[in-house]
């Protein structure tokens, strides 16, 4: 015998029993769980991380890529 489950309760508290409405509850469910919450208090998780990427090196991490560069990290890539 193979797990399963019998039926899922949906928001309106009624047990769905379909293949189709436990996948839609599940997908819901998951969406929810994993949805990001737009704050304007980030600084608030935030207030005891020290940085470590100081701002000049964001500067250098966000500078565009020559071709050369690309070239150069191309060719160092061992096989």
């Amino acid at each position: 015998m193979k797990n399963s489950l019998q039926f899922l309760v949906d928001d309106n508290g009624i047990d769905q029993f379909s293949d189709c409405k436990k996948g839609e509850i599940a997908v819901k469910y998951f969406s929810d769980l994993f949805k990001s919450v737009h704050t304007n208090q980030v600084s608030v998780f935030l207030h005891n991380f020290q940085p470590r990427v100081t701002e000049t090196m964001n500067q250098d991490l966000a500078k565009p890529i020559s071709p050369t560069e690309i070239r150069q990290a191309a060719f160092s890539i061992s096989s």
